[in-house]
């Protein structure tokens, strides 16, 4: 799986299927199979994992990169 990290508000989270669809693994959750598009104007969504182990799906654009 290439999962990787970036902040949303301040917050780590990890990316578990991002945007352009193929370049990660889908993920199920809550018996949901999450798969994203590759099409050119279909906004770039993203599965996240939050600290508290949830995971949603939400806009990639506002996700920051996170420097150690």
């Amino acid at each position: 799986m290439n999962a990787y990290t970036r902040l949303e508000r301040g917050r780590p989270v990890t990316i578990v299927t991002g945007p352009g669809g193929g370049r990660t693994r889908p993920i199920t959750t809550s018996g949901v199979e999450v798969r994203m598009a590759g099409c050119p104007r279909s906004p770039r969504n993203c599965a996240i994992r939050r600290e508290d182990g949830t995971v949603v799906v939400r806009p990639y654009r506002g996700l920051r990169k996170f420097v150690d």
